[in-house]
């Protein structure tokens, strides 16, 4: 709420930097829950698309302007930059070999 001391277009200024804060938070939110939520291992066996298409329903994520493709691919960079740093495979059908 404004005052006359303290104007809300003024007092409420977000620099460039805090914009792209405040982006990269929102950014690391999103991908924690798609993560949490794509990776639950009791949906193992279901396909990746069918996967992303309810997420996105769950979500009121529209599938307007290519929202499927790029989630999609989003998820699969995820994944790889996961396998990378951990060294785990977890596609599905992956058989892990016993050491």
């Amino acid at each position: 709420m404004g005052s006359k001391s303290k104007k809300p277009e003024v007092y409420n200024y977000v620099s460039k930097h805090g914009k792209a804060a405040i982006a990269e938070a929102i950014d690391d939110i999103f991908v924690m829950q798609m993560w949490e939520d794509l990776t639950d291992i009791g949906t193992r066996s279901v396909q990746l698309s069918k996967l992303v298409l309810d997420w996105m329903d769950a979500n009121g994520i529209s599938m307007q302007n290519n929202n499927y493709d790029n989630l999609r691919m989003k998820f699969q960079r995820i994944k790889n930059a996961y396998r990378k740093k951990v060294g785990i495979n977890i596609s599905r059908g992956y058989k892990h070999e016993n050491p």
